[in-house]
């Protein structure tokens, strides 16, 4: 039987040559391959996406301070809500359950430091930062050594330089705090 008559009989089966055997073997394995990594890829975006951000809640009565905080924090990785009474911040707080809050330090009904204290009492071990005034350091220290974790922050300021506060003020809240999940 010739080589025509060969592939003349197999023509209802496919002919392979060793090197299209090999190639199709080879292109099995790519295919594989990256549909592995594809998947893992996907897992690892998933993954990304699905953790959970620091919570940070902002009030301040002037809307606008509270919202620049917010949206600078939302856009770089915090689930950050802004709200702009101090009321408005204990309801929040109960339900949202922030690591870390940035209050207005002069603000109608109650101070921020006031409400810090009260934000401390709900949600527990939360790191409390007064934004706006500066805030004298011996309130600071007396805060501090009731067991209250108070800092400030003073406006105007840079956004790198608070971004890069908001990143120890979040680590702070973990090392330091209860076992809340994020």
């Amino acid at each position: 039987m010739t080589e025509t008559d060969h592939k003349k009989r197999d023509s209802t089966n496919i002919v392979r040559s060793p090197g299209a055997e090999l190639a199709r073997r080879s292109s099995d394995l790519v295919r594989r391959a990256l549909r592995e990594l594809s998947e893992r890829d996907a897992k690892v975006t998933t993954d990304v996406v699905a953790a959970p951000k620091p919570r940070v809640l902002v009030v301040d009565d002037e809307p606008l301070i509270a919202d620049l905080f917010a949206e600078i924090l939302s856009r770089n990785g915090y689930d950050a809500v802004a709200v702009h009474t101090p009321a408005a911040g204990v309801r929040r707080a109960r339900v949202f359950q922030p690591h870390v809050a940035l209050l207005g330090c002069v603000m109608p009904q109650i101070g921020g430091v006031d409400l810090g204290v009260e934000l401390s009492k709900i949600v527990g071990q939360i790191k409390i930062v007064i934004i706006t005034e500066p805030v004298p350091r011996q309130v600071l220290d007396e805060l501090r050594s009731r067991g209250y974790r108070f800092d400030a922050f003073t406006v105007p300021f840079n956004p790198e330089e608070f971004l890069e506060k908001m990143r120890s003020w979040t680590a702070e809240a973990f090392v330091n705090g209860p076992e809340r999940s994020l």
